[in-house]
């Protein structure tokens, strides 16, 4: 698929063929979320929501959020047709005014791209990751999660802030399959900053299906547990990172693939940790089709 900033309508029909789910990365929204705005019982209402997604996934790490196509109920939310919307109702311009109005501080380089399709418009907006936190009009931050946002605490606030003073991580992943039903889980570890990192150490975390082992403990990510996997870094004499350095990684014992998958692709989770805490937080999709089993098929750093 062609840079999102050039798709067309055969872009968005593709979407939907291939049911793409959506993530921490895609959003699909109904053409009502706009096209309400014309209703002055719900206008404030619209217009705080739009805030409060935009600015999620700029606190993020950046995607995309197409205006004008309907999603399947049922998680994992996958495209179902699109629903044009009347730009009488909500124009380009009129959703731009809203995103830079709405949000504090602006979000930079921000795009909204409107695609013709039968019987009106779908607006795709691509939003960038930030260098800094931003806020809805609600005077809240908010984080983009796999299917939703979640309100962010404090000391997630502080880290986006930090985001430009920080050592910067970026994480490779890659499976190895053991036998009929295991995987092992590796990749590796960049700093991509020209500061030192120290005492960095990464955790994997998987879905509970691929594993009986919670030996570090499980937590829940957007409804889900997953159970936490440590990296060898922490057999090693001198954890550090030199700028532009990388090193390879490897994860506790082998992820097990289930008998029934709770769906064909499931999230892993890696978090950097260095001497200034968390520092940076990676999501990877992994297949479990059976003719591309623990096949990386998309990341976001």
């Amino acid at each position: 698929m062609r840079d999102q900033k050039a798709w067309e309508l055969e872009d968005l029909n593709a979407l939907i063929v291939t049911q793409a789910e959506e993530s921490s990365t895609l959003e699909f929204k109904h053409r009502k979320v706009l096209e309400d705005l014309s209703n002055p019982q719900s206008n404030d209402k619209r217009k705080d929501d739009i805030s409060i997604d935009v600015s999620a996934f700029a606190n993020r790490s950046g995607g995309v959020i197409i205006y004008g196509m309907e999603e399947e109920a049922q998680e994992p939310h996958p495209a179902k047709a699109l629903t044009p919307i009347d730009p009488a109702k909500c124009s380009k311009e009129r959703l731009e005014q809203i995103v830079t109005s709405r949000i504090k501080p602006s979000i930079h380089n921000i795009v909204i791209r409107p695609i013709k399709t039968d019987g009106g418009f779908a607006y795709v907006v691509i939003v960038p990751s930030s260098h800094t936190a931003h806020q809805a009009s609600d005077k809240r931050y908010y984080r983009r999660a796999h299917f939703g946002n979640h309100v962010m605490e404090d000391d997630e606030i502080r880290q986006i802030m930090n985001r430009p003073v920080r050592t910067t991580y970026r994480v490779q992943l890659h499976t190895m399959r053991v036998g009929q039903d295991q995987l092992i889980i590796a990749g590796n570890v960049q700093n991509t900053s020209v500061m030192m990192g120290n005492d960095v150490s990464a955790v994997l975390l998987l879905p509970k299906e691929l594993t009986s082992n919670a030996i570090a403990g499980t937590e829940i990510i957007d409804g889900n547990t997953f159970v936490r996997r440590l990296d060898d870094f922490r057999n090693q004499v001198k954890s550090q990172l030199k700028p532009f350095e990388w090193k390879e990684i490897y994860f506790e014992k082998a992820c097990k693939i289930p008998d029934e998958p709770p769906s064909w692709t499931v999230p892993l989770f890696v978090r950097i940790y260095d001497q200034m805490g968390q520092a940076h937080e990676a999501e990877f999709l992994m297949s479990l089709r059976p003719e591309s089993t623990g096949k990386i098929v998309s990341e976001q750093q």
